[in-house]
């Protein structure tokens, strides 16, 4: 058994089990995938790969309990690589970190700025996906850390360190738009109006759709993004209303602070 092939099996995995993928991203033949695939399961001497008509379609029950093992075998081997690499640069070296474009733009700014002040040398790679995405970049060890809103779900061979910090959200609108001049703020009042809502598939958006929900009130949605800049372009046009993190917004555009 090789740690190469360990590293092949993660990689199959993470391409949606897709041999030719696989083969592109990690530079070799698909024949030398198949066959490095194969041998680990001799080695190892249980089918890992789920095979239906010769096509690969899920893992076997052992293979998905193994692959937990191996993706940490993977990680602690690139660990034990940087470690020499760090050693021999000195100050030198690289953080690859997977977030979110908020956390990216409105979070970390000063907090990777103060690190590049302290090891100027550092290479900082900031991968700007969803939460989900970045759990997996974290388990596949192609970033060293990974900072997100919500708690990872099913994150196998990760640590959690929670932050006590607290996102507050303001609902935005147009100057001249009725909403500015009624109180008390409600979800119920902001339901009178079309809303422009940032994608559910960012944690962003989830919360402000998962406390509509919980409600029981169904918006109006007239449009949804994945970029709040996008977001509150549409609203400043008079598109509609929406709810946002507030440190998104600036504080002459924006309602008072409003908790979901």
């Amino acid at each position: 058994m090789k740690i190469d092939q360990l590293r092949i099996l993660c990689e199959v995995v993470d391409q949606g089990f897709s041999m030719s993928r696989a083969a592109r991203a990690l530079g070799m033949s698909q024949p030398n995938i198949s066959k490095q695939m194969r041998l680990l399961e001799e080695h190892l001497a249980i089918d890992l790969l789920l095979r239906r008509g010769g096509r690969i379609v899920g893992m076997t029950e052992p293979g998905s309990e193994t692959l937990k093992t191996v993706r940490r075998i993977v990680r602690d081997a690139e660990n034990l690589k940087s470690i020499g690499e760090d050693y021999r640069r000195g100050d030198r070296g690289r953080l690859a970190i997977a977030t979110t474009h908020f956390i990216a733009r409105y979070l970390l700014t000063e907090c990777i700025d103060q690190f590049h002040r302290r090891f100027p040398k550092v290479q900082i790679t900031l991968h700007e996906t969803t939460q989900r995405h970045a759990l997996d970049m974290l388990q596949s060890t192609k970033v060293d850390v990974g900072i997100l809103c919500e708690p990872p779900q099913g994150g196998v061979g990760v640590v959690q360190l929670v932050s006590q910090r607290k996102i507050a959200t303001s609902v935005i609108a147009a100057r001249a738009h009725p909403l500015l001049s009624q109180r008390p703020m409600t979800l119920d009042l902001i339901s009178h109006y079309p809303t422009v809502q940032l994608d559910p598939a960012l944690s962003g958006g989830w919360n402000v759709k998962q406390a509509f929900e919980r409600a029981d009130i169904s918006p109006e949605v007239v449009m949804t993004s994945g970029n709040i800049e996008v977001v509150k372009t549409y609203v400043a046009r008079g598109c509609g209303v929406a709810v946002l993190p507030s440190l998104c917004v600036d504080d002459g555009k924006r309602l008072p602070t409003f908790q979901t």
